[in-house]
């Protein structure tokens, strides 16, 4: 969005080496915000200090960078929840809101985390897709709650969009 011209910025290890202590006191970690989570490069291993220090893991993603091998860390790392931001129950629909995004391969992407979850009997994570409600994709309402049972996702949050730039 041409709005949305802020520099790119990861939390730093540093900062989370600084408040690992305090995390022993913490129940959940919502651990997103204003990004993309996977694209931090120690995301996976924040995951686990939180873990280590016995607190819940939240995050929400697009889903587009959840291979296998990260698929496979989260079920061994037991996070917690994981919301997948899907704003289109087709590729068109969904292509034309999360530009440069993939419908086909967000799929993929959670029936691979739900069929290793299911290999390993886990029943974590606990996922959910969020659907941000807009004048482009309420017209799939109904066909999104079809789809998230067909993908094997048995929670879906529907939200209205709240505008964040001027």
């Amino acid at each position: 969005h041409p709005a949305y011209n802020y520099p790119v910025k990861y939390f730093p290890w540093e900062k989370m080496e600084l408040i690992e202590p305090l995390l022993q006191s913490a129940g959940r970690c919502i651990m997103s915000g204003g990004g993309e989570p996977l694209l931090h490069p120690k995301f996976l291993d924040m995951i686990a200090m939180v873990k280590a220090a016995g607190a819940q893991t939240i995050f929400n993603t697009n889903g587009t960078l959840l291979t296998k091998e990260v698929a496979e860390r989260l079920v061994t790392l037991q996070a917690d929840t994981i919301s997948f931001s899907v704003d289109g129950a087709t590729g068109g629909t969904y292509e034309k809101i999360r530009i440069g995004g993939k419908l086909n391969i967000v799929v993929k992407n959670l029936k691979n985390l739900i069929a290793i979850k299911n290999s390993e009997d886990s029943d974590k994570p606990y996922i959910n897709l969020q659907m941000t409600l807009m004048d482009e994709n309420r017209h799939e309402v109904e066909l999104m709650v079809e789809k998230a049972a067909d993908w094997g996702v048995r929670h879906l949050v529907i939200e209205p969009l709240t505008p964040v730039f001027s």
